[in-house]
């Protein structure tokens, strides 16, 4: 009889969706987390340590569950197919929970927030010297876009992005076929 062990060398199609879908919920978990400690301290989505933060956790994770997925659940092997649908499959997994979350959190929690992005994106088009009318304007356009909706569809859209772009790099690196 053979040992499951020497069947995932030998045959390296472990599927992907539940390691995919344990991922996109420890990724979603933590961007949801530090989405709150933002909120409740302040500390603006904006700001360059924010960004740096959740840029720092995403390639973390994407690494860590390439790795886990080569080593632990695929045998030792890794087909650059394997990791690059794995991150993407993360990617909009995590981005959907994130997204429920985050139109939840902007509609229900904490209505101003949009608010306080269009009054952000007034005063810095204020600070470049653009008129009131410019500004009238632009808001205008802007307007759709700073929806709860359209803001949660893109950040969808990114989390599948960001994920397969680092899935691709991270792939590259510990690929094994």
């Amino acid at each position: 009889m053979e040992s499951i062990d020497q069947n995932k060398i030998e045959n390296p199609n472990t599927p992907l969706s539940k390691h995919a879908m344990r991922y996109a919920l420890i990724i979603s978990g933590i961007g949801i987390a530090l989405m709150l400690v933002g909120h409740f301290s302040g500390w603006s989505m904006e700001s360059w340590s924010f960004r740096l933060i959740s840029w720092a956790i995403s390639i973390g994770a994407v690494v860590w569950m390439i790795k886990d997925f080569r080593d632990v659940q695929n045998g030792g092997y890794l087909r650059f197919g394997q990791g690059v649908g794995l991150s993407a499959l993360t990617g909009l997994i995590a981005g959907i929970i994130t997204a429920i979350f985050f139109y939840i959190f902007v509609t229900q929690m904490s209505p101003e927030f949009i608010t306080n992005v269009q009054d952000k994106a007034i005063e810095d088009m204020a600070e470049q010297g653009l008129s009131d009318q410019q500004i009238a304007e632009s808001m205008k356009y802007a307007g759709m876009f700073m929806s709860a909706g359209f803001m949660s569809a893109m950040a969808i859209i990114g989390s599948v992005f960001t994920y397969t772009i680092l899935g691709l790099i991270v792939t590259a690196i510990y690929k094994r076929d």
